[in-house]
């Protein structure tokens, strides 16, 4: 192969196409699906065998290889004030690889302890596929990348195990990877069918009342509908072709205040095909919304420092359990130096009230009529995707797992999940939160006024005026 070096001759002797026809006939049967695979999993799946049979020759030959292609098709409009700002379509297929050397236990993976902390987006890196179906130039990139993979998990083999030797015995003794059991699954690539003429009249009208308003300096509208197709192998027998839709629509407003702070409003709609969309009625009440909010938001007082209960609802109860909890789970953050690691030693402890329960559920495609954009079959790692109970009555259960074990929990769970060019950790799927009704609902406004620090019926000051919040009120 051109522009291939010494070294790489040396470890991987020059690219010939090899005859695969035996190969092929064994991966069109035994799916879940019954869908056959594509030439781009057939070309994956013979790479990877001739490349680890090859690296069994090396003296410290890798224990595991994976790779994913990941490809999108996308279709980007956007409009401004009325205008059309962008309409482009766009195809892209990215290479992930995972190959590991030394065994289950330790391997090239693990954190150096006593260094700088680890950048997640340090080892960033986009390796761009062929678009086109072609086995010899889809493993000619496998090969290539795959050399560079083995030579660099071997020098940081190297660097772990000094590590090891050098420092005392780190507190958490789990392994470094999973054994979890093969998989296989295909189905059929999905299209995206956008008619672009529709949708660049669409956000024209649904920017254009902006433009009546003088004190907003920015809106938009924008449609980003996507087909995600992944292939996935791995060296333990793992065979994995899914494909999923998305569209997203996107309404953004900005307005100032008169001391110049930026006050953004926005909403967000979902669904898997263009028909789960709201209807035009539906997006241009929600945009006179919009801009009523931004006027009030624009000419309301600045609140005062507060610190107290407050009462989140809608969106805001949402957004406060992804970041504050839901992150807090995952599993890797755990066991990272660098990490809070805020649940390490709460397991079978109250975390929440106990009429809480939260679990987490990619296999949950819709809720009464709201699409999940949480939902997956497989993971990044080739695990079938599962329901996670994490909370039950209060009490903390589980974490969120990759492939990575931390210390009581030797499994993944399906959560092993990252976006192309970074490694995969434990992500958050659907997150549903359940609250078992009490016998008496609390009138929480109430509750909330009588515990309030200046009210006079609560701890603090009495009868003193309250600024409103600049963002409205929470509850």
């Amino acid at each position: 192969m051109r522009g291939a070096t010494a070294a790489t001759s040396r470890i991987f002797p020059s690219y010939r196409s090899v005859i695969v026809c035996t190969v092929f006939l064994a991966l069109g049967a035994g799916y879940a699906s019954g869908q056959a695979p594509s030439p781009v999993l057939q070309a994956m799946h013979a790479e990877l065998e001739r490349s680890m049979q090859k690296l069994k020759t090396q003296p410290v030959p890798p224990y595991f290889l994976s790779y994913e292609i990941t490809e999108t098709r996308e279709v980007n409009i956007s409009g401004a004030f009325g205008k059309l700002t962008g309409s482009h379509e766009n195809r892209r297929r990215l290479l992930d690889i995972d190959l590991r050397v030394g065994d289950y236990n330790i391997d090239n993976t693990r954190e150096i302890r006593g260094g700088m902390p680890v950048n997640p987006y340090a080892n960033y890196r986009n390796i761009t596929m062929p678009l086109e179906n072609d086995p010899d130039a889809i493993r000619g990139v496998l090969w290539y990348h795959t050399d560079e993979r083995y030579k660099q998990a071997l020098e940081q083999f190297t660097k772990v195990k000094t590590n090891v030797q050098v420092k005392v015995a780190q507190e958490d003794q789990s392994a470094d990877f999973s054994r979890e059991e093969p998989q296989q699954y295909t189905e059929p690539p999905i299209d995206i069918k956008v008619d672009r003429r529709v949708w660049e009249d669409k956000v024209r009208r649904y920017t254009a009342p902006f433009a009546q308003y003088t004190n907003l300096y920015d809106a938009a509208a924008i449609l980003s509908a996507r087909a995600e197709t992944r292939w996935y192998v791995n060296s333990e027998g793992t065979l994995i072709q899914t494909s999923q839709p998305a569209w997203h629509l996107f309404v953004i407003g900005y307005t100032k205040a008169d001391d110049g702070m930026e006050l953004p409003r926005y909403e967000s709609f979902f669904g898997f095909t263009e028909q789960d969309l709201p209807d035009d009625t539906t997006v241009l009440k929600a945009v006179d919304k919009m801009i009523r909010d931004l006027e009030a938001l624009r000419v309301a007082t600045l609140s005062d420092p507060y610190t107290g209960p407050a009462i989140l609802s809608g969106r805001a109860s949402g957004v406060f359990f992804h970041e504050i909890f839901g992150h807090r789970v995952e599993g890797h953050r755990q066991k990272l130096a660098n990490e809070a690691q805020t649940f390490k030693k709460k397991v079978n402890e109250q975390v929440l009230p106990k009429d809480f329960s939260v679990y987490f559920d990619p296999t949950a495609r819709r809720i009464a009529e709201t699409d999940l954009a949480g939902y997956y079959l497989y993971d990044n790692q080739g695990v079938k995707a599962r329901r996670v109970d994490v909370v039950g009555k209060g009490v903390l259960k589980t974490f969120l797992m990759s492939r990575t074990p931390i210390e009581g929990f030797s499994q993944s769970n399906g959560h092993g999940r990252n976006q192309p060019g970074l490694s995969p950790v434990a992500r958050q799927s659907n997150l549903i939160v359940e609250v078992a009704p009490s016998a008496v609902q609390p009138d929480l406004k109430k509750l909330l006024l009588e515990t309030h620090p200046e009210s006079p019926h609560g701890r603090g000051r009495a009868n003193q005026p309250q600024r409103p919040k600049k963002n409205g009120t929470v509850a």
